[in-house]
């Protein structure tokens, strides 16, 4: 089961899992991700790694979810691409 003591939401990220766990996990990981990025001093191999870990996360939980929780997490695999180009890469 997933341990939301970690330092990095995605640590705790477990594809065994239920859905709705994994699906919050996500929300937290996605909220992390955006604030490290926002950061001026962040490391960007770290960061481009948190975000391609979250779009693969994202896309494995979609086909678990309601359509009302797929269309979010779609639109938070949109941010992450979003990130993903101002990261520059």
């Amino acid at each position: 089961m997933t341990d939301f003591g970690d330092a990095d939401p995605e640590d705790g990220y477990d594809v065994n899992d239920p859905p709705e766990v994994r699906y919050r996990v996500l929300l937290l990981w996605v909220a992390s991700v955006a604030l490290e990025h926002a950061r001026g001093d962040h490391d960007h191999v770290r960061v481009l790694a948190r975000i391609q870990q979250a779009r693969w996360a994202a896309g494995v939980l979609l086909a678990n979810l309601s359509a009302r929780r797929a269309r979010i997490v779609a639109a938070l695999q949109e941010w992450l691409d979003d990130l993903l180009e101002d990261e520059g890469d």
